[in-house]
């Protein structure tokens, strides 16, 4: 969280945000995703439903998301679906974040969210471990 924090401040007053991110104030809380597995039988909008719900259950609409912008920690998920999610990418680092003062076009249509199409399966859950315990290892 150190480096998360030295991004978001950019080594600055440990309490002030980059302007060049462009955060809405206040900041209550800040979510630090640090790795995504979710198996390739999910469709793109069921992706980003299921991280959206991720994101919404356990923050409020002022709190910050930030997570690595790399393929070992979020295997499926396309630049696309991030910017369609809000997530921007921070200069200078490898990380993307999502301000939740701003909703995003899937907020507005599913403001309940919305069904994931795959019913999940044995095998689903034991690739899921699988790939869990292999992206670990190259951490």
């Amino acid at each position: 969280m150190c480096e998360v924090h030295g991004v978001l401040t950019n080594g600055n007053d440990p309490q002030e945000l980059r302007d060049d991110l462009e955060i809405e104030l206040p900041v209550s809380d800040v979510l630090f995703v640090y790795r995504i597995v979710l198996h390739p039988d999910l469709q793109s909008g069921d992706r980003i439903a299921i991280l959206n719900a991720a994101i919404r259950a356990v923050t409020t609409d002022d709190a910050l998301v930030v997570m690595w912008n790399n393929a070992d920690y979020n295997t499926q998920f396309t630049e696309k679906e991030f910017a369609d999610l809000r997530f921007a990418k921070i200069a200078g680092g490898n990380l993307i974040y999502r301000d939740l003062h701003y909703q995003t076009t899937f907020d507005k249509e599913y403001p309940q969210g919305r069904e994931v199409d795959l019913i999940p399966t044995r095998a689903h859950e034991r690739w899921v471990r699988k790939e869990w315990r292999r992206t670990s290892k190259s951490c």
